[in-house]
């Protein structure tokens, strides 16, 4: 069965912050590290053929460190991906397995460089496969599925003991690998025709609940306009940090099927050509 991949994305710093620490990377395209944003809801298409890789970047960290490890990990999923994203199709978990632990060391490594204490990213991504869409998360980003009713496919990795009121993150881009094991949450489905898929940031999931986001995907039948509402609800609702997501939809690809004579005269068609020639 053929299917293809709509979807739609945006970034913004939101009503409250002064900065932008979210970031994507959505079939190549992504933010510079210093950004204030998207300028607008883009939107395009992908055949499953063309190896389609979406993902979102939270930035954490003071002092701009929280922009560098999202726009780190973004460049590095780039750079993964064209080392090695011809696998991502046959394997797709293999594939985000591999860029999360390369985004992780470069984050890390990033961090060494500028003797930063204290920086990560979450991340949330999706590889479409040939046969199954393959979801990856790291922190509190996170990824949903709306088929017919909506469920959380991804895992918030937070800590059970708050701190300052917030429970702090035990999985993230950014966690040194000699200190505590990285390890990304994966879940594969497979496909199925209308099935729409949201990546997002805590700024779009700390606004609004599961229910309103739910509703938004199940009413707007393009990925833009689900998008638009998205980001118009999270505003509204007070847009107190930066929101990002992608809005994605599943359409399978109707196949082309011609009556009987016409198949009849193509093919006496062809052997008239084989005959000339």
């Amino acid at each position: 069965m053929a299917y293809e991949i709509h979807y739609a994305y945006f970034c913004h710093k939101g009503k409250s912050r002064y900065n932008n620490e979210d970031n994507y990377w959505c079939c190549g395209d992504s933010l510079p590290v210093i950004h204030e944003g998207s300028e607008e809801i883009y939107s395009a298409s992908r055949s499953l053929p063309d190896r389609p890789v979406l993902a979102v970047f939270d930035g954490m960290g003071g002092e701009s460190c929280g922009e560098a490890a999202a726009g780190t990990g973004a460049g590095e999923l780039g750079k993964v991906y064209e080392e090695i994203g011809k696998t991502m199709p046959d394997d797709p978990k293999g594939f985000l397995d591999e860029a999360s632990r390369r985004m992780n060391r470069a984050v890390c490594a990033y961090a060494r460089e500028h003797k930063i204490s204290s920086m990560g990213s979450t991340m949330v991504a999706a590889a479409f496969g040939r046969r199954t869409l393959c979801l990856c998360n790291l922190g509190d980003s996170r990824a949903y599925l709306a088929d017919g009713s909506l469920t959380q496919a991804s895992v918030d990795h937070v800590s059970s003991l708050p701190y300052w009121g917030k429970a702090p993150l035990i999985q993230y881009l950014g966690l040194a690998e000699e200190e505590s094991e990285l390890t990304p949450y994966f879940r594969e489905v497979p496909y199925t025709n209308g099935m729409k898929i949201l990546l997002c940031t805590d700024g779009l999931t700390d606004m609004l609940t599961t229910g309103e986001i739910g509703r938004i995907l199940m009413e707007e039948g393009d990925p833009a306009a689900a998008a638009k509402k998205l980001l118009e609800k999270a505003l509204v609702a007070g847009g107190r940090d930066n929101v990002t997501a992608v809005v994605c939809e599943v359409r399978r690809l109707q196949s082309v099927r011609f009556p009987k004579r016409i198949w009849a005269w193509l093919k006496g068609k062809e052997i008239d050509e084989k005959q000339d020639g």
